[in-house]
């Protein structure tokens, strides 16, 4: 910072408060300080600066390290809210969320002086996992229950899955078979739970759930168990990657879809509206996700009296497009 007032012929003051955003400079010696500050390539010490003042400007976001398009855009949400809020994101990754390396992250981001912390990991159910964590700063979850001890923003997936189910019942199709994400994640469960509550009230017969992992590969291994069975005439998707996969293995098996069996997946990726056929699917607006997640975090940080304390977002929007039809 000396460097760059010496250069500037200004005090060290003075670029603090450029660097700060605060006022009481004049517009020319601000547009001069920051010209400078690019050809020296300054960037502030955000660390120093929250010894100094107190204050951390920085927030952490923990997440699994499955390369998932869903839960990277959460993130981006997260770091574009907070940017906006004038604070820096540290990300900590996660090979797996077990109890003591969720405790690990959230040292490891303790350690550099983080003023609160984003869970976005893909949970259990169960809420033991999160109630067991020990924080001196805020922390919200992404992806878990609402039962938990700590504030979650999510979509309520139980409904909107249960919608997807109705609107393929509403066209004819006397059950939905459904193809579903990792076992024992709260996602999974609850638009398993949807799916199932949808055909219960409805008086379908129940099948059997079939679980993968989220992406086409397992949605493709899943999709040859079914595509033999001639009396399926309907799939649901945890994801729209899964139904990729199934939309692959019918047509492998000579099965046209939507003709013979309709296709329902579960996001809107932006790839869906360009899938062969074009992807039925319920949305699910992940940068969203993890502005609200954002919103959470600042109002129990005082920083924006905006946040809510609502968990769920709007209701999900279902998208029908050609994947789905009547049955034959």
């Amino acid at each position: 910072m000396r460097d760059v007032a010496k250069a500037a012929g200004v005090s060290s003051q003075t670029v603090s408060k450029v660097v700060r955003g605060l006022p009481g400079v004049s517009t020319d010696t601000r547009t001069r300080i920051m010209g400078i500050m690019r050809d020296l390539g300054f960037q502030p010490n955000v660390w120093a600066r929250a010894l100094k003042t107190g204050h951390a400007s920085s927030i952490g976001v923990i997440c699994d390290e499955l390369p998932r398009p869903g839960p990277s855009l959460v993130i981006y949400g997260v770091e574009s809210a907070a940017r906006q809020a004038g604070y820096y994101s540290t990300v900590a990754g996660l090979p797996r969320p077990t109890p003591d390396l969720l405790q690990q992250a959230v040292e490891q981001l303790l350690s550099l002086s983080v003023a609160g912390i984003v869970v976005n990991v893909a949970m259990s159910s169960e809420t033991g996992v999160l109630d067991q964590l020990r924080s001196d700063v805020p922390l919200v979850a992404v992806w878990a229950p609402t039962d938990t001890r700590l504030p979650v923003a999510t979509y309520d997936h139980r409904s909107a899955a249960a919608r997807a189910t109705r609107h393929l019942l509403e066209m004819g199709h006397t059950t939905v078979h459904h193809l579903a994400g990792m076992h024992n994640q709260f996602g999974t469960d609850q638009r398993v739970a949807g799916w199932r509550e949808a055909l219960t009230q409805a008086g379908a017969p129940v099948p059997d759930v079939l679980y993968g992992n989220w992406d086409s590969r397992s949605g493709y291994a899943l999709g040859k168990r079914l595509a033999d069975d001639r009396s399926v005439t309907a799939v649901f998707a945890a994801n729209d990657y899964m139904a990729l996969g199934v939309i692959r293995a019918l047509k492998e098996a000579g099965r046209s879809v939507p003709a013979d069996v309709s296709v329902m997946g579960y996001d809107n990726a932006p790839e869906s509206a360009f899938f062969d056929p074009p992807l039925t699917t319920v949305s699910q607006d992940f940068p969203a996700l993890g502005a609200r997640a954002f919103a959470i975090l600042a109002a129990q940080l005082g920083i924006d009296g905006k946040g809510s304390s609502q968990p769920y977002l709007p209701e999900q929007e279902l998208i029908v497009r050609a994947s789905t039809a009547p049955p034959p």
